[in-house]
């Protein structure tokens, strides 16, 4: 591993912090939420920011927002709104 991915909090996440994930990103509720429930959808593959995440890879992670919204509905069903950041 290189330093980079070393020092990279989202490349060292616990496996007992996942979510849920798929085979590109994975997803894990925040620490310190802005709102209840606030997720966070972190590719697997290293990147600076979600530019660097290619063609392939953002239907992977759409597929992963749209399962955490139906698992946080489900949790909550008076969550009415969403913003992806």
């Amino acid at each position: 591993m290189n330093a980079e991915k070393e020092n990279c909090l989202f490349c060292n996440i616990p496996k007992s912090r996942i979510a849920i994930e798929n085979e590109q990103d994975y997803a894990i509720f925040d620490n310190f939420p802005v709102t209840p429930l606030y997720a966070l959808i972190i590719p697997k593959r290293h990147v600076e920011d979600f530019f660097g995440i290619n063609d392939q890879e953002l239907p992977h992670c759409r597929a992963l927002i749209e399962e955490l919204r139906r698992r946080i509905v489900s949790e909550d069903p008076s969550v009415n709104g969403f913003n992806i950041v």
